[in-house]
This record gives C-alpha cells, sequence and structure tokens, in this order.
C-alpha cells in the first residue's frame, strides 16, 4: 500500500473523529444544561437571565451546525468514491 493513500486514510478518519467528538460534545454540553435550565423557568421570567441563555444555547447551535454539515459532506464524500 502506498504511503500516500495511507495518509489519506488517517487524514480521511481523523476528520471524521473530530467531527464526531465536536458534535458529541455540543450534544453532551445540552444534553447536560438544557433540562436544568428548562427546569429553572417560571411564568414571569427574568429578562437579562432568559436572553443570557437564548445567546449561550444559540451560540451552542450555531457551533454544531458545522459538524454536522461536515459529518454529511464526509459521508457524500464516502459514498461517492
Amino acid at each position: 500500500m502506498p504511503l500516500t493513500t495511507r495518509q489519506q486514510k488517517a487524514k480521511r478518519a481523523l476528520r471524521r473523529f473530530w467531527v464526531a467528538g465536536t458534535a458529541g460534545a455540543f450534544l453532551s454540553a445540552l444534553a447536560r444544561n438544557l433540562p436544568l435550565d428548562i427546569e429553572s423557568t417560571t411564568s414571569s421570567p427574568d429578562w437579562p437571565y432568559t436572553i443570557d441563555l437564548f445567546i449561550r444555547y444559540g451560540y451552542v447551535f450555531w457551533l454544531s451546525v458545522p459538524c454536522f454539515a461536515s459529518g454529511l459532506w464526509l459521508e457524500e464524500r464516502r459514498a461517492a468514491g
């Protein structure tokens, strides 16, 4: 097996692990914090706290979108050849 082919396979495997690891980290952060934040909601919210929550969760979702997109792109590229 030529060295370049092994290097290419290693790079692909590293990309896949990076995508899966990053997406897993974001999802575990959501799974850990979201139930606690939902539990602490009330009928009369504290607006600065609520805005802070929207910003934090929006940021996590915003960061997770490229992980899922690159994961789909890698799978599509692997299926194509």
